[in-house]
C-alpha cells in the first residue's frame, strides 16, 4: 500500500433516520466522507468535496462525488421507502474508491427494472448500475445489504464506461 492510499482510508457508519431529509443528510455524509479521505482529515469537516483532489484531477473527483451522491441518494430512499428499520449507512474509501452500503431490516431483494418511459419511479438502481463500477445485494441480519462502489479517480472500469 503506498502512502497516498494509506491517506485515502476513512469509513464511517451512522444509523439513517425515517425522515425526509435523510438522502440529503446522505449525499453530505459522503462529500464530507471523500474529502477527509482525499485530504487525510476528519470526516466532520465541510472544506467542499475533494479539497486539493491530492494530486488528481479535481474534475474526475468532482464528477465522481456527484455520482456518488446519486447512488447514496437512491440507495437510501429505497431502503427507507420498501425496505424496514433499521436502516444504516456504511461509507468506506480506500485506495481509490468508496464502497457504498445501505443496509435495511427488510426481507424483499431489490429488482433492476426494465426502461418503462411511462412509469414515474423505479429507475433508482438503474441509475446506481450507470454510476457505479459494480453493485449488488447480499443478505444480512436483519435484512439485507445493497452496495455500490465509485472510482474516485480515473476512468471507470465498470458498466458506466461504456
Amino acid at each position: 500500500m503506498t502512502g497516498k492510499e494509506r491517506a485515502r482510508r476513512v469509513a464511517v457508519a451512522v444509523a439513517v433516520p425515517a425522515a425526509p431529509w435523510a438522502p440529503h443528510a446522505a449525499r453530505t455524509l459522503v462529500r464530507r466522507t471523500v474529502d477527509a479521505a482525499l485530504r487525510g482529515a476528519d470526516a466532520g469537516a465541510d472544506d467542499g468535496a475533494g479539497g486539493d483532489c491530492a494530486g488528481g484531477d479535481c474534475a474526475d473527483v468532482a464528477e465522481a462525488v456527484a455520482d456518488a451522491e446519486l447512488a447514496v441518494s437512491e440507495l437510501v430512499t429505497n431502503a427507507l421507502r420498501h425496505g424496514g428499520p433499521p436502516v444504516r449507512l456504511r461509507l468506506r474509501v480506500a485506495g481509490n474508491s468508496l464502497r457504498i452500503e445501505v443496509q435495511d431490516g427488510g426481507s424483499g431483494s431489490p429488482v433492476l427494472r426494465g426502461p418503462d418511459p411511462d412509469a414515474v419511479s423505479g429507475r433508482g438502481l438503474a441509475l446506481v448500475q450507470a454510476v457505479s463500477q459494480e453493485w449488488g445485494v447480499r443478505t444480512a441480519r436483519p435484512g439485507k445489504i445493497v452496495h455500490a462502489t465509485i472510482r474516485l479517480e480515473g476512468p471507470v472500469a465498470g458498466p458506466a464506461a461504456a
